[in-house]
C-alpha cells in the first residue's frame, strides 16, 4: 500500500495481468481503496489523469469495470473528459459499467454523461440501452427518475 501512496501515480511500465498499468490503475484494480486513489489523483494534473494503458483503458474505465462508484466520482471530479474516452472495445465508461452489470456505477456515470448520450453519439447510446435492457433489467426511464440522487458512494455489486 505504501508503494501505491508514494509512487508516481501516472508512472507506466508496471506489469499486472500483462498490461502496462500505472500505479493509479493498480490502486483501483487491486486495493479499491478510495482514499489511496484520492491521494494519487490529487498529485496528478488534469491531463495526467487522462492517460491510457497499452490497451486504451483509462483509470475511469478500470473503475467502471470494477463497479467502484466512489472512485469513478473522484476521477470525474478531476477531469470530466474521462467520461467520453472509449476503451479498446469502443465502450465509454458508462457503457462498460452497464455491460459489467453494476447498477449504482452505471447510474452515477449516466448522470454525469447525459450530454454525451445524445443522438449524434448513436453508437454509444445504442450500446447503453442494449446493455441496460439485457444485463441490468432496468430502462432509461428508471435512470432519469433516479438522477436526483447525489451520491452513489461505495463499491457496487452486480
Amino acid at each position: 500500500m505504501k508503494l501505491l501512496e508514494e509512487g508516481q501515480p501516472h508512472e507506466k511500465g508496471l506489469q499486472f495481468c500483462g498490461q502496462g498499468c500505472s500505479l493509479l490503475d493498480l490502486a483501483i484494480m487491486v486495493s479499491g481503496d478510495v482514499e489511496v486513489v484520492k491521494k494519487l489523483v490529487q498529485r496528478m494534473s488534469e491531463e495526467e489523469v487522462l492517460s491510457q494503458d497499452e490497451h486504451g483503458s483509462t483509470a475511469l474505465a478500470f473503475a467502471a469495470y470494477c463497479g467502484a462508484t466512489d472512485i469513478a466520482e473522484c476521477l470525474t471530479l478531476k477531469n470530466k473528459k474521462l467520461l467520453t474516452i472509449p476503451d479498446r472495445e469502443g465502450m465509454v465508461p458508462v457503457v462498460r459499467a452497464c455491460f459489467q452489470g453494476f447498477k449504482g456505477t452505471t447510474l452515477y456515470l449516466y448522470c454525469q454523461t447525459l450530454e454525451f448520450l445524445a443522438p449524434e453519439n448513436g453508437e454509444h447510446v445504442f450500446q447503453f440501452l442494449s446493455f441496460c435492457h439485457r444485463n441490468l433489467g432496468f430502462f432509461l426511464r428508471f435512470c432519469v427518475q433516479l438522477m436526483g440522487r447525489e451520491s452513489f458512494a461505495g463499491r457496487d455489486s452486480p
